[in-house]
């Protein structure tokens, strides 16, 4: 605040406005009322969030009238998280909502996972965020420390 990087914050004063403060955040809960939620953790930077949530906001808006996306998370160290209904579960749905997160990320500089790993379900759209290069230093590095194999065994990174 004092050398103008940040222009405005909330900072609690007690302890029980720190809870005031959290609740407020815990209430993004609320979006699991609206209907089924998919859940994404992105990492972009700073100065492309507001940019970035327009664009998939938009684009969820053509792909369902009554889409809902909150953004919230720590975004101050570049973590995004996304939580998104279209008010369809279906695969078919969640792979163009897929889609809508983690294309744009690329060419801003994006990964598509911050915090959370990349798992079974991001392993298809982890060269969008990662160099070849890059994986097999990740192979070479889970070979490493994991030379027989048993760790996670056929996930991921193999």
């Amino acid at each position: 605040l004092n050398d103008g990087t940040i222009v405005d914050a909330a900072i609690a004063s007690s302890r029980q406005q720190a809870a005031q403060l959290w609740a407020l955040r815990d209430d993004v809960e609320q979006i699991l009322r609206i209907g089924p939620v998919f859940m994404f953790d992105v990492g972009l930077p700073i100065p492309a969030m507001e940019t970035y949530v327009a664009q998939v906001r938009s684009a969820l808006n053509r792909m369902h009238q009554n889409s809902v996306c909150v953004a919230w998370g720590h975004m101050g160290d570049s973590n995004l998280h996304l939580w998104i209904t279209v008010h369809d579960e279906s695969d078919k749905a969640r792979v163009r909502v897929e889609r809508i997160v983690y294309d744009p990320l690329a060419a801003i500089g994006g990964t598509v996972s911050a915090e959370h790993g990349i798992g079974a379900e991001k392993l298809n759209y982890l060269a969008g965020s990662r160099s070849q290069a890059e994986i097999n230093l990740m192979r070479q590095l889970k070979r490493s420390l994991d030379p027989k194999g048993i760790l996670n065994p056929g996930k991921v990174i193999c």
